[in-house]
């Protein structure tokens, strides 16, 4: 079974922030798998993340753009289901689709279950004109 394969297999059922167009993308190819848990790299405390991601929800506030808003729901949203979970450990899984979408899906490492998924813009993937305009809100 392929890692892709192994992904929907465990949560192409399941609801999550941004859960059905990832699916689909999936599915239909546009998404391609950048990587995946790696056992070699031990995963991390929910609690470490929760401090991580608390503090960059933060710092999205100083942003009045629409794609920081939906960034930090996204941060927010995982930050909620971390708190749920103290003991849990947290890996992640990144997909990208064309042209500089990434979406970070965070699944705990016991359970199998999707704690949270961040939808944003990959600032290697884009210029750096549209790169601030996504910022500072200004139209691309």
């Amino acid at each position: 079974m392929t890692d892709i394969e192994t992904f929907l297999k465990r949560h192409e059922g399941t609801r999550f922030r941004h859960s059905e167009e990832l699916i689909a993308c999936i599915k239909s190819g546009q998404c391609t798998l950048e990587s995946k848990p790696d056992p070699a790299i031990a995963p991390v405390p929910t609690s470490h993340a929760l401090r991580v991601y608390r503090r960059r929800a933060e710092h999205l506030k100083q942003f009045d753009s629409l794609h920081a808003q939906n960034i930090r729901a996204d941060v927010l949203a995982l930050c909620e289901e971390l708190e749920k979970l103290p003991d849990e450990m947290v890996h992640v899984w990144s997909f990208s689709m064309a042209p500089y979408f990434t979406y970070e899906v965070f699944e705990s490492t016991r359970l199998h279950s999707i704690l949270g998924c961040i939808l944003a813009v990959d600032k290697k993937r884009i210029d750096e004109k549209a790169w601030e305009a996504l910022w500072k809100g200004a139209e691309g």
